[in-house]
């Protein structure tokens, strides 16, 4: 574990705080994490703690052997001095006065501990910890096999499992033998409460003989049969060393600032936590116990007093008695009274004589309660101390799996430099509240998580609105993520706060982090269900609402494909071009499946991923003139009200806020007279405005003193830290320094020296720290700012470009394609450099700008312009392979000949091993082979050309959705296309069949197979018997996957086919009718399978001929299904035509 976890855990101070005779139980010994501490409580304190658990077990007993018991506690507090005389008194006197209370708290704490083992044993193995056992097993297995001969005979197949299970640990699964015990949580808070290294290797969870069992089950996985000597040495090694290497990797983890070694120490220490919290419960009730007892022995001692004075009195009134009675009676009564009396006066004189012995003990029997009343007292105050340094630790370790949410930002209307970024909030939100409306409505609603994704153009207000809802919602904890370097949330282990209504995060720029987005969207969806293993903290809510550039056009929760040709179902399947984020956040998130679909904002409801916003109405339009006009101390007539709303629909006929709140600037700076340029009247405001901004930085520079020759200095770093997306220095990367270090001379940029805080950059753009350069905002004038500076210097902009490659720019690319797509082109921008090469950023960020221009294409039906801009980039090879495999989709789009279809195939074999390792590449070079495969049609032999090089790249990664997907939807279009040849459409359905069994838990394969079965159930024609056995398998696909839309549909539309080719077999037809009936009854909200229910209703109605009664009956039940969906144009229009049937 690193020093800088160690100083934050405080292990040792929380170590110092505890009695030593706990650390054995809460502060095990982490293998050198800490080190053993001396004891901080005295000898005497330690034997009046051991005296309350003796009396606590002595109270379980019966009375009778309460004494010796309690003896041989006060003996070593009291000394000899009480003696075997007051032990019986004591015991005597005290019998029956101890309650039970202990006896019932040590019951209570057993059943406590027992429920939670057990309650720890249910947990489910999450992933992190998978993957801990896994690399542990493999670095067992490195070592054991270094131990082996070079030429030995089985060092190469443990070899190959070491490998895999190191760098890839979750691609082979752990199922433990037969008899063997779980490695789970509750295993793992067993082997770290190890003490020391010998009791941590006596913890082994596997025999031998169970060793070698897993190391079969993963040389199985990876089609090997290892020797059975190599793994009788491999076993032996992992049984004996797997434990030590465990925590050895789960250090690792944290020194690498793994969170799930957070959350496992977090969880550890919150069980802890909760043994001493209830610890605290039972020293509470122990001390109460012991207070009734003192309360009880001074009511005794003062019950004894007075006993005692009866008791001597007693005894001087026998006396007298006896000399009275001597005297007067005679010699025989005498005699016998005497006797009488004499033995009264004996046991008088033994009670008197135990009651003095008692009464000298008392005292030393209230000192000793004294000293347990003490003890406890102590006891309790450490606890406390524990307790305290418990709550500093978790809230420290929580900080490293939690998600980091920025402060909300004050209103800043004053600050003229910011007065267009959205976090100012210079104007008022005004138009929106139709959205905000929508947005409260999704945070109240029932579900415990939910996500939405909110796409628009730059200058929309996409921000500002989220900004808007968080400071509406005061009763939510709410704001946008700040990511950390090396720290990504734990969605696994993180528990919302449970004391608000819930929980808002605000993902901002959302293809900066769509892998980790859509992990956390699938995580939170699977905690949300109600059979979760970790399910959220009771009446916890979370949201997280994405934002991003809009897409181009509407997108769906399944990948964009279309139909070249009409039909039930897609007869073709294509794949569009889509943002490379947008495919990322699908595939990671499992968009298609439950249970993110139902979590999703309101994709279930219309199959729609995004949710876009535009611009504002005229009206509100108006309202952000008039207010921008009264901060400048002004009142605008509604004349120049209208003129300046006319030009700003002129300039973005969208009226997105950003650009009505420059325009209304622009107009008031010159009189309602402000005049555009010729090259877009949008990119001439943003340059307008740009402009003034330059304008007023010179000024504030010549105002700060800073001479004119250095005012270019510090706009290059401007450009610089723009295009990085800010430049800051931080805990293990320095990159403000390294930009104004070695190489600021040769760009131009100011000396380290100059920077002074970064006051003088400030005068630039505000917002500037010590250690932080930020870009220029808004997004849209920062881009105009570098795009002009690029153009207007091109000697110098390959080299400040490449620096920004060097230093991490990324999304500056995308946004500025999507803003200003000719420029960025023209200054060079997309160009491949050394520097490109070797900046691993540079290909997706590069992929990404190339698709943003490629969709503008697209969006606009030049498909020409799209098509050609793909075969150039495939055929480029100084490109990236990623930004090539982009290209080969984008060849794709639209319609290919053959000789377009055979140079993509000679292009795709140009790709190495090493380049299709990379998923980002995979993904688009997969699916532009599937479009290759929808274009070649009847040309089978192309077909199967395409289709092999997408087999291969199937085989080679085997567990890549990604290449799966457009591999289904390529057999299920060769199938299509297969005609009348029904030996080669079988043997592509079969395919697709036993990439289905392969696979059984992907969507995507099992639409495309139901999609097969019913075209093939369709083509059966008059072969009713293969006509039925397809119709079978639908049943059996959808009996598998109830919830599965993409199943129903095809099995509704067969149903309703078989139906309607039964003739005048009534009979079947019915029963056909009924098992559509029944698919509806079980999805009321399906509409496809409603469409194929009401189609058969009226195809019934017109077969009924003559009988009315049946007719009448069956238009009933279609009335019925208009008036449950009265807006649902399929059942109107059934009804129609059934109203028209019966008609005639």
């Amino acid at each position: 574990m690193s020093d800088r976890l160690r100083a934050d855990l405080n292990l040792g101070d929380l170590a110092s705080v505890a009695p030593k005779s706990l650390h054995p139980v809460f502060f095990p010994a982490y293998s050198g994490v800490m080190a053993p501490r001396p004891p901080v409580i005295s000898r005497a304190t330690g034997l009046q703690l051991a005296a309350v658990g003796v009396i606590g077990a002595a109270t379980v007993i019966s009375g009778g052997t309460l004494a010796p018991l309690l003896a041989s506690v006060l003996t070593p507090l009291l000394g000899d001095a009480l003696g075997a005389g007051v032990v019986g008194l004591a015991g005597d006197s005290l019998k029956g006065l101890i309650p039970n209370f202990l006896s019932d708290i040590f019951s209570r704490w057993t059943q406590k501990v027992d429920e939670d083992r057990r309650r720890r044993a249910q947990r489910r193995q999450n992933h992190d910890l998978q993957r801990a056992i896994h690399t542990a097993i493999g670095r067992c297995l490195s070592d054991a096999v270094n131990t082996f001969p070079r030429t030995h005979q089985g060092k190469k197949d443990l070899t190959e499992i070491a490998r895999t299970l190191e760098q890839d640990p979750l691609r082979l699964e752990l199922q433990l033998p037969a008899g063997a015990e779980a490695i789970d949580e509750t295993a793992l808070m067993s082997i770290l409460s190890a003490t020391d290294a010998a009791t941590l290797r006596s913890r082994k969870p596997l025999s031998e003989d169970q060793w070698k069992e897993v190391l079969r089950q993963f040389g199985a996985a990876l089609g090997q049969e290892p020797l059975e000597g190599s793994l009788a040495h491999a076993a032996g090694h992992l049984h004996e060393n797997f434990t030590t290497q465990l925590i050895e990797t789960f250090k690792s983890m944290g020194a690498e600032g793994d969170p799930a070694w957070f959350a496992l120490v977090l969880r550890f220490l919150s069980e802890t936590h909760a043994g001493v919290k209830a610890l605290q419960d039972d020293v509470n009730a122990i001390q109460g116990g012991l207070d009734q007892q003192q309360a009880v022995m001074a009511t005794f001692i003062k019950c004894f007093n007075d006993h005692k004075e009866e008791v001597r009195r007693a005894f001087v009134q026998l006396n007298t008695s006896v000399a009275a009675r001597a005297a007067t009676a005679d010699a025989k009564s005498s005699v016998e009274a005497f006797a009488q009396l004499s033995a009264d006066r004996e046991q008088l004189a033994y009670i008197h004589e135990q009651s003095k012995t008692l009464a000298e003990h008392i005292p030393s029997i209230s000192a000793a309660l004294e000293l347990i009343l003490e003890a406890m007292s102590e006891v309790k105050t450490k606890l406390e101390a524990i307790s305290l340094k418990l709550d500093q630790i978790k809230s420290t370790l929580d900080a490293h799996i939690r998600p980091f949410l920025e402060d909300l930002p004050r209103r800043d209307a004053a600050n003229e430099q910011e007065r267009f970024v959205f976090r100012n909030q210079r104007l008022t939100v005004v138009g929106r509240d139709t959205e905000l409306d929508e947005l409260n409505i999704w945070l109240d609603d029932e579900r415990r998580f939910s996500w939405a994704l909110w796409t628009g153009p730059a200058g929309s207000g996409k921000s500002r609105l989220a900004l808007e809802l968080c400071l509406e919602r005061r009763d939510w904890l709410a704001g946008f993520i700040r990511w950390q370097k090396d720290h990504a949330p734990n969605w696994a282990e993180w528990n919302p706060e449970n004391k608000v209504n819930g929980t808002l995060i605000i993902f901002d720029y959302v293809a900066e982090r769509a892998e980790d987005i859509g992990s956390a969207i699938l995580t939170l969806s699977q905690r949300a269900q109600a059979n979760s293993r970790i399910p959220f903290p009771l009446g916890s809510k979370v949201r997280f609402l994405l934002l991003e550039r809009g897409t181009g056009k509407p997108r769906r929760l399944s990948d964009v494909s279309g139909a070249a040709e009409s039909g039930p179902l897609a007869a073709r399947s294509a794949m569009e071009l889509e943002p490379p984020w947008l495919a990322v956040l699908r595939r990671e998130s499992r968009a298609m499946s439950e249970p993110t679909k139902s979590a999703h904002a309101s994709g279930i409801q219309t199959g729609a991923i995004e949710r876009p916003l535009a611009g504002v109405s005229l009206e509100a339009a108006g309202a952000i003139i008039s207010e921008e006009a009264e901060l400048y101390g002004g009142t605008i007539t509604p004349d120049r009200l209208l003129e300046t709303a006319i030009a700003a629909f002129r300039i973005d006929n969208l009226l997105r806020p950003l650009f009505v709140a420059m325009t209304a600037e622009a107009m008031r700076e010159h009189h309602c007279s402000f005049e555009l340029g010729h090259d877009g009247e949008a990119d001439a405001l943003v340059e307008y405005i740009r402009n003034k901004e330059w304008d007023r930085a010179r000024k504030r520079l010549a105002a700060a003193e800073i001479p004119k020759s250095e005012h270019p200095a510090w706009a290059r770093l401007a450009c610089l830290a723009t295009m990085c997306w800010g430049l800051e220095d931080r805990e293990g990367r320095k990159d403000l320094t390294a930009a104004l270090s070695h190489s600021a001379a040769g760009l131009g940029l100011p000396a380290l020296t100059d920077w002074v805080g970064g006051t003088r950059y400030s005068l630039i753009v505000s917002g500037a720290s010590p250690t932080f350069a930020p870009r220029l905002e808004p997004d849209i004038v920062g881009e105009a700012f570098v795009l002009d500076w690029l153009e207007t210097n091109p000697q110098e902009a390959r080299a400040l470009m490449d620096r920004a490659w060097e230093l991490g720019m990324s999304e500056f690319v995308r946004h500025a394609a999507d803003n200003f797509p000719t420029r960025v082109e023209r200054c060079g921008l997309l160009d491949p450099s050394d520097a490109t090469k070797h900046a691993p950023q540079a290909p997706a960020a590069l992929a990404a700008a190339q698709t943003v221009l490629g969709t503008r294409e697209f969006n606009r039906s030049d498909i020409t312009a799209l098509r050609a801009r793909g075969r150039r980039l495939l055929e480029d090879t100084t490109q990236p392979a990623q930004v090539r495999a982009v290209g080969a989709f984008m060849w794709t789009q639209g319609q290919a000949d053959s000789t377009d279809l055979g140079g993509l195939v000679v292009q795709v074999r140009t790709f190495s091993d090493s380049d299709l390792a990379d998923p980002a590449v995979r993904e688009p070079l997969a699916k532009g082979l599937n479009n290759a495969i929808a274009h070649a049609g009847t040309d089978t032999q192309r077909a199967d050309t395409l289709l092999d090089e997408l087999r291969q790249l199937r085989t080679a990664h085997p567990d890549d959705p990604a290449v799966r997907e457009p591999l289904a939807k390529g057999l299920f279009n060769a199938f299509n296309d297969a005609g009348a040849d029904r030996q080669r459409a079988d043997t592509l359905l079969d395919e697709l069949r036993q990439l289905r069994t392969a696979h059984p838990d992907d969507p995507a394969v099992r639409e495309q197979l139901a999609k097969g079965l019913f075209n093939a159930f369709n083509d059966a024609g008059a072969d009713t018997q293969r006509a039925d056995t397809l119709l079978d398998e639908l049943r059996q696909l959808r009996t598998a996957h109830p919830d599965d839309p993409a199943v129903r549909e095809p099995l509704a539309s067969g149903l309703f086919n078989a139906f309607h080719h039964a003739g005048t077999d009534t009979q079947r037809a019915d029963t056909l009718l009924d098992e559509l009936r029944q698919l509806r009854t079980a999805h009321p909200d399906d509409p496809a399978v409603r469409e194929q229910l009401a189609s058969g209703l009226n195809n019934a109605i017109a077969h009924a001929g003559a009988d009315r009664q049946r007719a009448d009956t069956l238009l009933d039940e279609l009335r019925q299904l208009r008036t449950a969906h009265p807006d649902d144009p399929a059942v109107r229009e059934q009804l129609a035509k059934g109203l028209f049937n019966a008609f005639n």
